[in-house]
């Protein structure tokens, strides 16, 4: 009787914690193991996992399109940020491989570069840098990007050849 009890609460625990955000089946073990019995958290991930409640690869979808909207990260950044909640690499790679660092990049400078644009091709190619490799981009990725948007936000071609 006393277990049925533990089961139904972590269970509406789960469900309460699901229904305000998606959750990886790490990150929901995680937290229902601070506070329930091994042998409780198995019955509720079980359920939840039969449910389609938890559900690592459309946690992982959703994450990086997300992210991809909101704050464009590289194929890199991403990866990590999913294998670090616990999805497994495999589901990681299966995703990530899709994502064009180069597209990506350009959609994530493209905001910064007319808050920039008017300056000096220093100021905008630093700026633009920390920019992008603050959010994973590699040099080749970087350089190229900022390249193509200083063409595109308005510089002379003296500027436009000097330093980069």
């Amino acid at each position: 009787m006393r277990e049925i009890n533990h089961y139904q609460k972590a269970r509406k625990a789960a469900l309460s914690m699901l229904s305000k955000r998606a959750m990886t089946e790490v990150g929901m073990r995680t937290r229902l193991d601070a506070k329930f019995s091994a042998l409780t958290v198995d019955r509720v991930m079980s359920f939840l996992k039969n449910e389609g409640a938890l559900d690592d690869e459309k946690f992982a979808t959703m994450w990086i399109q997300q992210r991809l909207m909101d704050k464009p990260r590289s194929r890199s950044l991403l990866r990590y940020e999913l294998i670090n909640k616990g999805v497994e690499t495999s589901i990681v790679e299966e995703i990530v491989k899709e994502i064009d660092d180069d597209a990506v990049a350009y959609t994530a400078g493209a905001s910064q570069a007319k808050k920039l644009s008017g300056l000096d091709f220093l100021y905008f190619r630093r700026k633009l840098w920390g920019f992008l490799n603050h959010r994973g981009f590699n040099d080749d990725v970087s350089i190229n990007t900022i390249s193509q948007l200083w063409k595109e936000h308005g510089a002379n071609q003296d500027e436009q050849t000097r330093g980069l």
